[in-house]
Parts: C-alpha cells; sequence; structure tokens
C-alpha cells in the first residue's frame, strides 16, 4: 500500500513574539516556489521495491524472450556494427555533424560560471582546423575508457551558469578496445576526431593507437566476450593492470573456443601502434558474448546498477538514461544507438496515444525488452504494480509545478510513470513522466500488436 507521509510539527524558527504578519512576509518566497516532500526517497520510491528481480513474473523467469536462432541474428549484426570503422566502405558522418559545436549560437559557460569570449570560441576553430578536415582514415582502437568531446578539450561548456551536469561538450563515455576510424587531427595533434557505428567526437590522442591490419583481422576473426559487472579490472598474468572496463563493455577472446581462455587487450608501442596483450579472464566478471536473453538475466545485471548516479553523458563513469538502457541490454545482443531520441525510433516502435499512454503500455510492452520514453528520456518497462506501469531508469530529476523548479533524483531507480502522485500540488499530472512519453519501442517481436486478436 502506499505509503503517506505523516506531517512532522515545524520547528519554531522564530521568536514567540515575532508578529505573524513578519513572519508570512519573510517565509513568503520559500512557501510559494519550495517542493515539501521530506526526501526524494518517499516520492514513489518506498512503496516500489528497488529490487528488478521483485519484477519478474513467477515461472517466467527463465524463460527465454528470444530463441537461440535470433540471438545469433542480433549476434552477427552487432558485431558487425562494432567491426564497421575497420571496413574499407565506412563513409562516416558528414563533416556538418562532426562539427556541430563551433556552429551553436548563444553564449556558453564555464566552470566558473562566466560565459567563454571571443577568444575561447577562436581558440577552437583553430584546433578544429575545420579547413583541412579530413586529413586522416587510419584504423584505430581505444587504450582505454575515456569521454568522446564535442570539442578538442576538456573544459565543459554550460547553456547556464546553474546547469551542471549537463555540458554540452560531452557526447559519450567510450570504453577501452572499441574499433573506430580515426578522422582528424587537432592543431596541436594531442585530439584525434574519431567514429565508431554509434558515437563521434575528440579524444586524447594518448587514449587511441593505430592498429595493423595483421591485428584487425585477429579481432575481426575473434569470438566476442561481454562484461557483466563494473570495474573489471584487465591485466597481465603478471598483475599488470592495463585498464578498466564497465557493463556492457565488448571484448575480444584470444581464441575461438572462449571459456576458460584469455582476452586481447591492446595496447601503445613507442610508435603508437597497438600490441594485443593476453589477460587472463575471470569469469564472474567477463563472459561469451551474448548472454541468453531472460527476464531474470536482465534483472539480475540491473541489480548490481540500481542507485548508481546519474551521469550526463558518462563522464564521471556513470550512466545516463541511455547509457543505463544501451549497458544493461548490449551483453545479450541488443544494439542500441547511444542517445534516447535514436533509440526510441524504430520499425517496431509505436506512437503512444494521447491520454491513454500507461493503459496502451500495460497491453503491448513486454516487461524487460521494451523502452518508452521521448526524444530525452529512455525507461526500461518492468511489468506492473497494483496496475500501474513501473520502470527501470537512470533520472536526474522531476519537474514541478513550483516555479519552475525540478526535483532532484539522480541516480537509477525503479518507479511508476508519475513518480511524485502523493504531492499532486508540487508534481502536476500534467508534468509526470507518463504525459511525456511518445514511444514504445519493442526490442523483441511483441506478443499483440494493435489491431490484432488477444
Amino acid at each position: 500500500m502506499p505509503i503517506t507521509p505523516r506531517p512532522q510539527r515545524p520547528e519554531r524558527i522564530c521568536p514567540a513574539s515575532t508578529p505573524k504578519w513578519l513572519i508570512l512576509l519573510l517565509l513568503w518566497p520559500l512557501l510559494a516556489c519550495s517542493p515539501s516532500p521530506p526526501s526524494a526517497d518517499t516520492i514513489n520510491l518506498i512503496r516500489l521495491s528497488q529490487r528488478p528481480g521483485d519484477y519478474v513474473v513467477p515461472g517466467q523467469a527463465s524463460d527465454p524472450l528470444l530463441s537461440p536462432q535470433q540471438q545469433e541474428i542480433l549476434r552477427s549484426r552487432l558485431q558487425k556494427n562494432v567491426l564497421a570503422p575497420w571496413q574499407e566502405d565506412f563513409s562516416g558522418q558528414p563533416q556538418a555533424k562532426l562539427f556541430w559545436a563551433l556552429e551553436q549560437a548563444g553564449p556558453w559557460y564555464g566552470v566558473n560560471g562566466l560565459p567563454y569570449g571571443d577568444s575561447w570560441w577562436h581558440n577552437a576553430r583553430q584546433q578544429c582546423r575545420t579547413e583541412s578536415f579530413p586529413d586522416d582514415s587510419s584504423c584505430g582502437i581505444t587504450l582505454s575508457e575515456a569521454s568522446l568531446r564535442a570539442l578538442p578539450t576538456r573544459q565543459p561548456a554550460f547553456k547556464t551558469p546553474g546547469d551542471f551536469p549537463f555540458d554540452q561538450l560531452q557526447h559519450s563515455r567510450i570504453g577501452a578496445n572499441v574499433p573506430l576510424r580515426i578522422r582528424h587531427h587537432s592543431r596541436d595533434g594531442a585530439w584525434l576526431l574519431v567514429e565508431t557505428t554509434h558515437l563521434f567526437g575528440w579524444l586524447p590522442a594518448n587514449q587511441v593507437a593505430k592498429i595493423s591490419p595483421d591485428d584487425r583481422r585477429l579481432l575481426q576473426q575473434a569470438p566476442l566476450a561481454v562484461v557483466v559487472q563494473d570495474h573489471t579490472v584487465l591485466q597481465t598474468e603478471g598483475r599488470h593492470v592495463l585498464t578498466e572496463a564497465q557493463l556492457g563493455d565488448l571484448l575480444f577472446y584470444a581464441t575461438q573456443q572462449p571459456a576458460g581462455e584469455r582476452i586481447l587487450v591492446a595496447q601503445a608501442d613507442v610508435s603508437g601502434i597497438a600490441r594485443l596483450t593476453r589477460c587472463p579472464v575471470d569469469s564472474n566478471r567477463i563472459r561469451p558474448f551474448p548472454l541468453p536473453l531472460t527476464a531474470a538475466a536482465v534483472a539480475a545485471l540491473a541489480e548490481s546498477l540500481m542507485g548508481d548516479a546519474y551521469d550526463w553523458g558518462g563522464q564521471y563513469g556513470r550512466r545516463d538514461c541511455s547509457a543505463l538502457t544501451g549497458d544493461l541490454l548490449r551483453p545479450f545482443g541488443l544494439d542500441l544507438p547511444r542517445n534516447s531520441g535514436e533509440q526510441i525510433q524504430d520499425d517496431i516502435a509505436l506512437p503512444l496515444p494521447p491520454g491513454q499512454q500507461e493503459p496502451f503500455i500495460r497491453r503491448h510492452g513486454t516487461p524487460f525488452t521494451t523502452l518508452i520514453g521521448w526524444p530525452g528520456h529512455v525507461m526500461l518497462y518492468l511489468g506492473q504494480n497494483e496496475g500501474e506501469a513501473v520502470v527501470l531508469h537512470s533520472l536526474w530529476s522531476l519537474r514541478t509545478g513550483s516555479c519552475g523548479q525540478r526535483y532532484p533524483i539522480g541516480k537509477v531507480v525503479i518507479t511508476s510513470l508519475r513518480p511524485g502522485r502523493e504531492w499532486p500540488g508540487l508534481f502536476p499530472p500534467e508534468l509526470s513522466l507518463l504525459a511525456r512519453c511518445t514511444r514504445l519501442r519493442f526490442l523483441t517481436t511483441p506478443s499483440t500488436l494493435p489491431g490484432e486478436k488477444e
């Protein structure tokens, strides 16, 4: 049952002799514009279990959500996408998209809250050298996890002085051992503009190595492994640490028979060419790809991510909404684009009928393999609780009806599509997640589509 927080008697904050009109005058800004719930954990969270496994339907936990043949098709397609930057016909993104940040209008602000001036923008343009693009087309591989940037700089750019953590220059985290195509060099040579199938951006040059044709062929023929726990250290037999990998990262086995064998990890030699090093496999953390897709298996991986901090673009090694869904589902062969808008656009995605979103979701959604959202936020449908749709997502904040303020959540949570409905004055229905949802995307074939007989 819903837990209704008991009102607490406020402590006296003014002397008893203070006139009431003066107290009201002093408190009016707070009463008018401040959220009142006692904590984020009471907003539709305490009454909902934060254990993904609790939403697996009894008796269906181990039922395959894809046949072995379907998973093999997905594995082959994903592996082809991973290796695509090394193919001769890889074309990449158009120049205008790669350098989009140079065309932005309006001020951007730095860490000190002040707008960047003309000299900052002049230096960014000088570093990008767009007049010489492209100056490279080499095949490369990442040496460690890193941040893909919209411009060759570590400095953030915010739309407003208080817009943390939404650094507009942060494209995405990228893992170690990712095949890529090097397209361009910064003027000082410290940055490389690179592309993968789903990602592009600038990386520090010391986090990328070119790879020889022989080593490319070796990795193109190697079976894939997938990381199933965050903070998985990749090290040599002598325990020399090379890098770290996170849940959802893909690696390459050293042989065609992966069980109990080694993985290949790229290091750069003194000339900047990748050399592949064999590293032992911890089978509790690295497994053959793909994992069998069941509700229980997805729930088990999600369990380890619950409560993780929201992280826009993965700039601190954690996840935002689309990184969560992508990393969580990739181990099963489900290949998703990096941003939320692209994740919910698909041939088998359906528009949600306005005013009827929740009944539509409950009828047509398949728990653990259906995405819900809009361009800007994406959630994984887990099923129902007391007739309400339940979702897993990495959520930064909730909109409130209180002077445009947002109520912070800032972590991976399980909620309904109307979190905060216990306080309708603070969280109006028209600002709820449910009201903003526009599309439902199926990651496997839906059992019932509109117009079909049940």
